[in-house]
């Protein structure tokens, strides 16, 4: 910060005759020099040696972030999100008191499926909660979400009142939807669903230019600011590319896939859950696995199925 805008705490005269020596900015005047180095530098009779300390400490005082007792910070409690099957809960602890979770897969592997019977699960117990999902496709699927809500046997009246989606197509759109959170005054949104963030962050990467990545740590900084201010717990969707080596993150066997995004995204969340799926004998059997966590050894996994929408433990 240049001195002159801290006007009237540094007089704008001697500004400008600190300007002539060089000392330009806070930082000049905090750390190039000595308080008497800079002294014997001014004109005679522009500022005492004991009033230059005085500014210095001023200044100090009005740069420097206040101090905050550890003590007084309030705990952060992100929504604990439940599946319903005590076998896949023992895997999702990864997710829980954490604000950022990537749910990636192959197509079909059941990613949509999975955080829509979180997301229903949520509102069915909570009856003061509710979900903002942010379908960046166009393609959620309200006879899904019916489906599911019979399958369960969900009898809360208001779950869909309460399931609040907002298609947002571009990466500026989805930024309106969060601005227009953080503005609201009310705190019922417990959740926060993206699916899914490959088709918003995709097209800014390119192999010549680092403004992709860029774009993407500053979105996924601004979606760990918002869930630390909420509270909030947000599970963002992401799609499988490829594997170009011969090695897999994965400890399921014929895994041809990893996350899309570059290796650097899973960093940008707690925990990176994995899924995918495999045809054993008539029916399909989906994993999930834990390819990262902050709390979690990785490569733990479990089984389930998928019925009418709806997760199923594999008998």
């Amino acid at each position: 910060m240049r001195l002159t805008a801290l006007a009237p705490s540094v007089p704008q005269e001697l500004a400008f005759e600190l300007d002539k020596i060089g000392i330009t900015t806070e930082t000049d005047l905090l750390f190039r020099e000595t308080p008497l180095e800079i002294f014997q530098k001014l004109p005679q009779g522009t500022i005492s040696l004991k009033d230059l300390k005085s500014l210095i400490l001023r200044v100090t005082e009005l740069c420097a972030a206040p101090g905050v007792v550890s003590l007084d910070i309030p705990p952060i409690r992100n929504t604990p999100l439940s599946s319903g099957l005590p076998s896949l809960d023992r895997i999702a602890e990864c997710c829980v008191g954490f604000p950022i979770v990537e749910i990636s897969g192959d197509v079909a592997s059941g990613k949509t499926s999975l955080v829509l019977n979180l997301a229903l699960r949520l509102l069915a117990t909570d009856p003061n909660s509710a979900v903002l999902w942010i379908d960046t496709r166009g393609d959620f699927s309200v006879e899904r979400a019916v489906t599911v809500v019979s399958e369960l046997n969900i009898q809360t009246p208001d779950v869909f009142d309460r399931l609040r989606v907002s298609t947002a197509l571009e990466l500026d759109a989805v930024y309106g939807v969060l601005w227009s959170l953080q503005l609201g005054e009310s705190n019922e949104v417990k959740c926060i669903i993206i699916d899914n963030i490959t088709s918003l962050l995709s097209s800014y990467f390119s192999p010549t230019s680092a403004q992709g990545h860029a774009i993407m740590i500053g979105f996924m900084r601004h979606l760990r600011e918002l869930a630390h201010q909420r509270s909030l717990t947000i599970l963002v969707i992401n799609n499988s590319t490829s594997l170009r080596e011969s090695t897999s993150s994965s400890m399921l066997p014929r895994t041809t896939r990893k996350p899309a995004l570059g290796p650097s995204f899973a960093f940008q969340s707690d925990c990176t859950l994995w899924l995918s799926k495999q045809e054993q004998e008539s029916e399909s059997i989906h994993y999930a696995e834990i390819l990262y966590s902050r709390s979690m050894a990785s490569n733990t996994y479990c089984s389930f199925k998928i019925r009418n929408g709806a997760l199923h433990e594999v008998a």
